[in-house]
Parts: C-alpha cells; sequence; structure tokens
C-alpha cells in the first residue's frame, strides 16, 4: 500500500500569490506570474510525467431559488475559461522517468494579459477564480499526484490615489443631539485597524441612549449582460463585523441634569487578514464590490418611545500595491537584475520561515552554493546570471476577449 501512495511530496512556490492589474482593463499592460515548483521523492520513483497547469474559469448564475452555486438549479448559466496554460517539465515518453530520491525543481513563468477579470465570489451568482494544478503521472493502476494552490488578481485602477484625507459623517438628529462620526482615511488594506472616532452631543436632558451597534458590511452586485435574463443585476451582501456596546452614554443621568455631556468612543474596527473573510473592492463589467460602515444609536424619550440615528461611512479595502513606482535613474545600477536560482532560494525559505537574515540571503544568492536537488532538473544547469528570455514576454496564453 506504501508504493501505491508512494512518498512524493508537491510544493508550488510562488513569488507572489496576490497579482495586481495596473490600470483598466483597455490599458493594463499586465502582470507576472512566477515561482518554482518543488517535487520531493523520499525514494527512488518512476513517473510518467510531471506537469503544472494554470486555468482562470468565470461561473454567472441566475438561480430560481437555490442557495447553492448549482449549475442545474440556474436558470442562466454563463461559465467562461478565462485562461488555460501548461508547463511540461517532464514530457511522456516510451519509457518511464527514473526519478532519485531527493528534491526536484522546476521554474515556471507567465506574463498575463491585461484584460483579465479580478478574482471575485458572489455568493450563488458570481465567481472568477484562479489555480495552478501541478500533476505527478504516474504509471497504470497508480495513482497520480496533484497539488493545487489559488492565484488571486486584483485591479488598482490608475488616477485612483490613495487620498489620506478623513473620512466623517456629521449632523444634528431631531434637535436633540449633535453627532460626528470619522476615520482618519477611507483607504485601508487586509490586516489594517480602522480607527474610528465617535462624537455625540445630546441638546436636551430626556434622552437616553439605550445601545450602540457598529457593523462592517461588504456590497456585492453581479451583473449579467444577457438579453434574455430579465433582471440584470444582482445584489448581495455580508456581515464582516458586528459590535455591540450597551454602556455608551450611560453618563447622562437624572442626577446631572444641568451637566454639559459628551459622548465619545474610539473604536478599532478589524479588517480581516485573509481574502476569503473579506474581499478587495472590484469595479468590473461583471461584479462591483464596495464596503461600508454603518453605526446605529438606539435611543428613548422621555415618553419611553425608541427611535434610531443611523449614519454610514463608506471606507475601500484596496489590495496591497507598491506605490513607490520605478526605482530613481540612479538607483537601476544598484538593483539585482532577476535570478531565477536566487529567487527560488529565497522562495523556499520565506515560506519555511517568514523571514531571513541578511547574511542568510548572501549565501543564497551565492552562485557556489545552488539549492538544487538531482541534476535532472531544468534549473540545475542554468547559469546564474540566467535571465528570461526576450521572447518569452511576448509569449501570451489565450484570453477572453
Amino acid at each position: 500500500m506504501d508504493r501505491i501512495r508512494s512518498s512524493a511530496k508537491i510544493t508550488i512556490h510562488l513569488e507572489n500569490s496576490q497579482l495586481v492589474m495596473h490600470g483598466s482593463p483597455t490599458e493594463s499592460s499586465g502582470c507576472v506570474l512566477r515561482g518554482v515548483l518543488e517535487v520531493n521523492f523520499q525514494e527512488s520513483t518512476k513517473v510518467k510525467s510531471i506537469r503544472l497547469d494554470f486555468s482562470g474559469k468565470s461561473i454567472t448564475c441566475w438561480h430560481t431559488g437555490s442557495t447553492s452555486l448549482d449549475p442545474c438549479d440556474a436558470s442562466y448559466l454563463d461559465e467562461r475559461e478565462l485562461i488555460s496554460h501548461a508547463w511540461s517539465f517532464l514530457p511522456q515518453q516510451s519509457k518511464l522517468h527514473q526519478m532519485s530520491a531527493g528534491s526536484h525543481f522546476y521554474e515556471f513563468e507567465l506574463l498575463l494579459a491585461g484584460n483579465l477579470p479580478e478574482t471575485a465570489y458572489v455568493d450563488r451568482y458570481y465567481q472568477a477564480k484562479y489555480q495552478l494544478k501541478a500533476v505527478i503521472e504516474r504509471s497504470k493502476f497508480l495513482p497520480n499526484h496533484t497539488e493545487r494552490r489559488d492565484v488571486r488578481i486584483w485591479r488598482q485602477l490608475s488616477g485612483v490615489s490613495f487620498d489620506s484625507s478623513p473620512v466623517s459623517v456629521a449632523g444634528q438628529w431631531t434637535d436633540k443631539l449633535d453627532y460626528e462620526i470619522s476615520t482618519p482615511t477611507k483607504h485601508y488594506f487586509h490586516g489594517d485597524q480602522i480607527p474610528v472616532t465617535l462624537s455625540v452631543i445630546p441638546l436636551s436632558n430626556d434622552i437616553k441612549v439605550r445601545h450602540l451597534t457598529w457593523v462592517l458590511k461588504e456590497y456585492l452586485v453581479c451583473r449579467s449582460t444577457n438579453r434574455l435574463v430579465r433582471k440584470t443585476a444582482q445584489t448581495h451582501s455580508r456581515v464582516i463585523h458586528l459590535s455591540h456596546d450597551d454602556e455608551f452614554g450611560k453618563k447622562n443621568t437624572d442626577s446631572q441634569p444641568d451637566l454639559f455631556v459628551s459622548w465619545v468612543k474610539e473604536l478599532a474596527i478589524q479588517v480581516p487578514r485573509s481574502p476569503d473573510a473579506i474581499q478587495c473592492d472590484v469595479r468590473s463589467k461583471s461584479v462591483s464590490v464596495r464596503h461600508k460602515l454603518k453605526f446605529v444609536i438606539s435611543l428613548q424619550n422621555a415618553d419611553g418611545h425608541v427611535s434610531e440615528l443611523r449614519a454610514i461611512l463608506p471606507i475601500a479595502v484596496d489590495c496591497a500595491v507598491n506605490d513607490n513606482g520605478l526605482p530613481a535613474y540612479e538607483e537601476i545600477g544598484r538593483t539585482s537584475p532577476y535570478n531565477p536560482l536566487a529567487m527560488t532560494a529565497l522562495l523556499q525559505n520565506f515560506e519555511r520561515s517568514q523571514a531571513l537574515t541578511s547574511s542568510h540571503s548572501q549565501s543564497l544568492i551565492s552562485s557556489e552554493q545552488r539549492p538544487y536537488g538531482p541534476s535532472d532538473t531544468s534549473l540545475s544547469n542554468s547559469s546564474a546570471t540566467h535571465l528570461p528570455s526576450y521572447s518569452s514576454l511576448f509569449t501570451t496564453p489565450s484570453t477572453v476577449s
């Protein structure tokens, strides 16, 4: 049974699993997917082939009432292949490939066209997903080894600046209280905390606060271009964060009727780190994703009547991009050219330890310490100064027009 299962481990190392397209689909020059496929055999093993596939697919569904993304329950289904590309590191031949024990590394790189849609998911209605799939094909009657890794594509529109101006909403509610809610900026990233200052000044002593509630919500709109679909847009929302405070505003008591009171609360709302927990803002033909902070203050009048003050702050969850631009002209000579050997070593060690000391980095980059396994890999015979071929930059896979 152990020989049937074999002891092979597949790891897909990526330079970046979250890629950013700069500009609109018509103006973006695209981005590069780059990484290394690592295959580790604990013992000598025979295989038919080793390949890596990159695919992208979008699904748009209009459902008749089902709560699942099941094509059988959809009144309208549009499924498209966005991109498909394959690397054959060990092609099939008449005889099986004899792989020695140890790690084998295979470098891959792909230029992605700028018109690819962003990764997005709208429950029951829309999904755009990209994935890498590595396959070790074995001899007959033996199961293949597979490994998958998702790749996310975000888009940063040109002309969109990360304005650091505060965002606030203020007003007076039925001549009974003044309020102001503010945050230092509109733009945040995964893992950030959103600082919010909420200030309420009661103008009457006969009003009391019952509780304060704040919510971070994600709003999604899916659109269909099919004329046969009556309703061309479907909306969906989900709660990302919800909190409740029953003590807010309790300082305004009958024992201090003439005391000027200002209710102030400082909040720190956490943006989830996982892209699955919260998506980046998206604006495309098929889908849009937006985010809002909503506040509800429940108030009670002297006669016992309960009312609610509601306020909204729009925010944007942006993809993490480098806004520093290209290096200065005088700095170009001090930057290192792309080195696939060094990149592979850095990827391996980064994913294992998440940190590298400068001395360790230098030892990995050194051509005298190549971290590759058996000599049958495509990288083991590469020069340490090897750069991507010029022609490969113009070889693009088939994409959706």
